[in-house]
């Protein structure tokens, strides 16, 4: 009877976000039967563009991410385009638990205004920034720029926050945080797979 009670009384974003996960489990499974390498690439570009950049989706992730910084310490999010990022940093830079403790690159990252006495963001100091943080619970948001060249020992959690078929960028994409204590890295990776990638 309680949970009837508490579906009855949930908030209409989480009955929205309920559903939408089950139509994603219904739409991946269609979409690999059958399906061509182009296919599937047109089905992750629309999927993307239409699922992984809803404001829901991405307040949610951002809210879930902002409450548990300290227990998943340095991140690394992956999204699908420019605007989707620069909302999700909006978001979390609101968040009082990840205020200041954002980093952003992406292709575009100059032409995002800054206030009168603050410089442009430039993608080089992006990155030392996040890596000066050490061990330091903070998170850094990429659009397709981190996934080969960038090595982090210290990334303790890995958000896939985009849908790939390609098993060669879901790899990289897991393996900026797979160092390992011989390379200097972390004894473990935490990897939120919201569209569950790791079953596809």
């Amino acid at each position: 009877r309680g949970e009837v009670l508490a579906v009855q009384h949930a908030p209409l974003h989480l009955e929205f976000l309920g559903r939408l996960v089950r139509l994603l489990e219904r739409l991946c499974r269609r979409a690999d039967v059958g399906a061509t390498g182009d296919d599937l690439m047109r089905f992750s570009a629309q999927f993307n563009a239409r699922i992984m950049t809803h404001p829901l989706i991405l307040r949610f992730l951002a809210g879930r991410i902002a409450t548990r910084i300290e227990e998943l310490g340095k991140t690394l999010v992956f999204l699908p385009t420019i605007r989707a990022a620069n909302g999700f940093v909006e978001l979390l830079e609101a968040h009082p638990a990840t205020r200041g403790r954002v980093f952003l690159v992406h292709t575009r990252l100059g032409e995002i205004e800054q206030d009168e006495d603050e410089p442009p963001l430039r993608v080089f100091e992006q990155l030392q920034g996040f890596i000066e943080q050490g061990e330091k619970p903070c998170i850094m948001v990429n659009v397709n720029m981190l996934t080969t060249g960038f090595d982090d020992p210290k990334i303790r959690t890995i958000v896939l926050g985009r849908l790939t078929y390609s098993m060669n960028l879901y790899w990289q994409m897991i393996g900026r945080g797979a160092r390992g204590p011989k390379s200097g890295g972390t004894t473990d990776c935490t990897v939120i797979d919201p569209i569950r990638l790791t079953q596809l």
